[in-house]
């Protein structure tokens, strides 16, 4: 499968998901997407190099907030989820279902 920045978005989003139970905030996001073990193969890289490419654009994916709150919004509403604001931070939910069931 060759990947875009919304399928491989999405993939992380779900396993993100799967781990939280549902339910994360940017600041899982940006926990998750770092790993500081290996950075060259990290989500955040990954995803960074995909949007250079799909979007033409030498900047991070994630330099800035409200860009990247419109990203995931994207996706997660993509994939069925839904975003709600509680307090002052914006909370994404996914369906936490990491198995395949039925067929």
């Amino acid at each position: 499968m060759k990947w875009t920045f919304d399928n491989y978005l999405g993939f992380q989003l779900r396993v993100l998901s799967f781990m939280n139970g549902g339910a994360f905030t940017y600041s899982d996001v940006k926990k998750y997407f770092k790993n500081p073990a290996d950075p060259e193969h990290s989500p955040s890289q990954m995803l960074t190099k995909l949007y250079q490419k799909e979007f033409k654009a030498i900047w991070a994916w994630d330099s800035y907030n409200d860009r990247t709150h419109l990203h995931l919004n994207r996706v997660v509403t993509s994939l069925g989820g839904d975003r709600q604001k509680v307090r002052n931070k914006w909370v994404y939910r996914l369906t936490p279902n990491g198995f395949i069931t039925g067929a």
